[in-house]
């Protein structure tokens, strides 16, 4: 039984990254809509019946990630009711507090594949709505630790950064760029997958690459930041294999509901072979 909601959130980073451990061949764990569908999948694959999930390690690890993804879409928060995690959206939307173990237990029971996207599609929808009604609206999450970002402020590396690719861009387009259309649109993201799988055709090809790689990286963050108007940041220190941001620069966007590493996207789709990944998350990123 859960009693202090506040030590529980401060944790709740660790579970998650345990969680992505046992999970990680089945489930890309980005905290996409598409995540959710893999998640369960998986979860369906690992156990034929849950009766309490609340004995059992990745229910609830599994359940503590289902909660952080719906609460990205309405906003909100953790509370504990009777030791039992549960997300309470933002009240303006009217939606009900859920708990996610409970979702995780009919999910096993039901076993149609489709519960965890069929909540976050409903209450995507019901955001949308809100925020058609209300376009000052944005879903203002509570932060979780370890999870939720805090923007580092101002930084010279950044901006010396920046100033540098926009300069050597030109030169970088015709070194590496071959065909396509290069004008920072959507339809500028074949040119830069095809561009990166020739260049750098697996993940172990990255560091004997850093030219182009750099140059991709700020180009399809240069995409993303320019499709809602989002930001450039940097989280100085040295890159620890564990934090998508910490030494890295990343994109956020202005409301808070997103965020994303562009070198690690790339680096993604390559070890993936998925040449739709970054489609897919540009329409996670403009959602």
């Amino acid at each position: 039984m859960i009693v202090d909601v506040e030590q529980w959130c401060e944790e709740m980073h660790m579970r998650i990254w345990l969680l992505d451990d046992l999970f990680g061949d089945e489930a890309d764990l980005d905290f996409t809509p598409e995540s959710l569908t893999s998640l369960e999948a998986a979860l369906l694959d690992e156990f034929e019946e849950l009766p309490d999930p609340g004995a059992v390690p990745i229910a609830t690890y599994s359940a503590d990630y289902l909660g952080e993804v719906l609460l990205q879409v309405t906003g909100g928060g953790w509370k504990v009711v009777a030791g039992v995690p549960i997300i309470k959206p933002d009240t303006v939307l009217g939606l009900r507090w859920l708990a996610p173990l409970d979702l995780v237990r009919i999910a096993v029971q039901r076993r149609t594949g489709e519960e965890f996207r069929r909540v976050h599609d409903a209450w995507t929808a019901t955001a949308g709505e809100h925020k058609r009604a209300h376009p000052g609206w944005f879903p203002d999450k509570e932060p979780t630790p370890g999870l939720d970002l805090e923007l580092p402020g101002p930084s010279a590396a950044l901006d010396a950064w920046l100033t540098r690719h926009e300069r050597e861009f030109p030169a970088w387009c015709a070194r590496f760029g071959g065909e396509g259309v290069w004008d920072f649109s959507a339809d500028s993201i074949d040119a830069l997958t095809n561009a990166v799988f020739r260049e750098t055709p697996t993940w172990a090809h990255f560091p004997e690459h850093p030219e182009f790689i750099d140059g991709a990286a700020w180009y399809w963050g240069e995409v993303l930041r320019r499709a809602v108007a989002g930001s450039w940041q940097h989280t100085p220190g040295e890159r620890d294999g564990m934090t998508p941001t910490l030494g890295y620069f990343w994109v956020y966007r202005p409301d808070g509901g997103a965020s994303f590493t562009p070198e690690l996207n790339l680096a993604n789709m390559v070890e993936r072979e998925d040449r739709q990944r970054l489609p897919t998350i540009l329409d996670t990123w403009t959602s």
